[in-house]
């Protein structure tokens, strides 16, 4: 995303971002008035300077499997943080978690290692599901 004249066009940044961001940002560029009630954080400042940042975590979901006809078997809903991506796997009909992820982007950027179930990962297993929980409170 860029806008004109921007002087960081083309440079690539860490800052944590959603969809949901993506009007606020716009509305923020076109110097529109503000939309009361909007989600989504203004990504302004990060195009203004790329090491900015405006979010700590990004929510996200996706179902299983990814291409289903009816209802899906499990949504996942992740948390991403600066360091981690954590997802629960949760059973559609239930809302039960059947399964939780945990990567560490600082040491396993391809995410080939789940951590969740790893002795001494239990720490940051509870932080980052509560982080999911406080985004996602009714976990839809």
């Amino acid at each position: 995303m860029a806008q004109p004249n921007q002087k960081s066009a083309g440079k690539t940044t860490e800052s944590l971002a959603e969809l949901l961001d993506v009007y606020p940002t716009l509305v923020e560029l076109c110097g529109l008035p503000k939309v009361a009630g909007l989600e989504g954080v203004s990504l302004a400042p990060v195009l203004g300077s790329p090491r900015k940042s405006v979010r700590t975590a990004a929510l996200t979901q996706h179902p299983r499997p990814a291409y289903y006809q009816g209802s899906p078997d499990t949504m996942g809903y992740s948390v991403r943080t600066g360091r981690f991506r954590y997802t629960e796997w949760r059973e559609w009909k239930t809302g039960q978690t059947v399964a939780r992820e945990l990567y560490d982007h600082g040491a396993d950027p391809a995410e080939t290692r789940n951590l969740a179930t790893e002795s001494g990962w239990e720490r940051a297993v509870a932080e980052c599901a509560e982080q999911l929980s406080r985004l996602n409170p009714a976990g839809v």
